[in-house]
């Protein structure tokens, strides 16, 4: 009887092919053209720089980030503080706003806005309380 031999698949063919390849068709890319187009991908204030030079300036900006930032929240803090006192004063001064929306035209009637205006001055009504 005769042994049947069996014939390798096209998937056994691939895996010896690539074996019994010559080296030199197996090229591999060359160094030089990698490291210029990795150059090139590197921002030109990094490039020629130490590794000790890159983590020395990348503190100095986290420095920078943080002084930024403490400022702007210290003067968040001032705004806040500007806005709710500008809003007390609106709260405790409403006779001064509805004099306001009356609106005496001065051009109309220019010596009754006037003798308004210093009747309600606080220094005025504090003078006429002094005095009587």
């Amino acid at each position: 009887m005769a042994k049947l031999i069996e014939r390798p698949t096209d998937d056994d063919n691939e895996e010896y092919s690539t074996l019994e390849q010559p080296e030199e068709a197996i090229q591999e890319p060359e160094q030089p053209e990698e490291v210029t187009e990795q150059e090139n991908d590197i921002p030109e204030k990094y490039r020629n720089k130490s590794i000790q030079e890159i983590v020395q300036m990348h503190q100095e900006a986290e420095k920078l980030v943080g002084r930024q930032s403490s400022e702007v929240g210290e003067l968040r803090k001032i705004v806040d503080d500007f806005v709710k006192t500008q809003l007390e004063t609106q709260k405790q001064s409403p006779q001064a706003q509805s004099e306001e929306d009356e609106g005496i035209d001065f051009f109309y009637d220019p010596e009754q806005a006037v003798r308004k205006v210093i009747d309600n001055h606080p220094k005025i009504k504090e003078a006429e309380a002094y005095t009587k």
